[in-house]
C-alpha cells in the first residue's frame, strides 16, 4: 500500500512539474510559440517588407525544419515519460534510471531551445537593417491595433494611417 502511494505521489509531482516546465508564462510565450509568431509575422507581411524570393523561401525552409525538429522533440520527451512511468510503477523503482531518463528528457528540450534560439537569430539575419526597422514599424502598429485603418496611436497625429 505504502509503495502505492509513493507511486501515486511521485507520478503526481513528475505531471505538474513536466506540465509547469512545457508551458510559458503568461507573461512570455515559449521559444517555439515565439519562432512561429514571428515567421508567420514576417510571411505574412512579405510583400511590406519587401522580401526576396530567396528570403521567403529560406524562411519557409527553416519553419518546415522546426517544426519537424519540434515534433520529434515532444515525441520524444513524451516517450521519456511514459519510460519514467514505466519505472515508477514497477515493485522497487531505480532512481538512478529514471534520474537518467528525467536528464535525457532534459536534454532534449534544452536542444530544442537551443535550436529554436538559433532560428530566431537566422531569421532576424535574414533580413536587411531596412527591412528589420519596417517589421518593427509594422509589429508596432499590429501590437496596438493599428491593421485596421483607425490607429488609436496616430489619433493626435491626423487619425488615419497611411497605407
Amino acid at each position: 500500500m505504502k509503495k502505492a502511494v509513493l507511486c501515486l505521489v511521485l507520478s503526481f509531482f513528475v505531471c505538474v512539474s513536466s506540465a509547469l516546465a512545457n508551458h510559458g508564462s503568461e507573461e512570455f510565450p515559449s521559444l517555439h510559440e515565439k519562432y512561429f509568431m514571428k515567421v508567420h509575422f514576417l510571411l505574412k507581411h512579405e510583400k511590406q517588407l519587401a522580401l526576396t524570393e530567396e528570403q521567403v523561401q529560406a524562411l519557409t525552409e527553416r519553419k518546415f525544419e522546426m517544426k519537424r525538429q519540434l515534433i520529434q522533440a515532444e515525441s520524444q520527451k513524451k516517450l521519456f515519460m511514459l519510460d519514467i512511468y514505466k519505472k515508477l510503477h514497477t515493485d522497487a523503482p531505480n532512481v538512478d534510471e529514471i534520474n537518467a531518463l528525467i536528464d535525457s528528457k532534459t536534454e532534449v528540450k534544452k536542444t530544442l531551445a537551443k535550436s529554436l534560439v538559433q532560428a530566431l537569430v537566422d531569421a532576424k539575419s535574414l533580413l536587411t537593417p531596412e527591412q528589420r526597422e519596417k517589421a518593427k514599424e509594422l509589429y508596432k502598429a499590429y501590437k496596438y491595433g493599428c491593421e485596421k485603418k483607425e490607429c488609436p496611436m496616430e489619433k493626435g497625429r491626423g487619425g488615419k494611417r497611411g497605407k
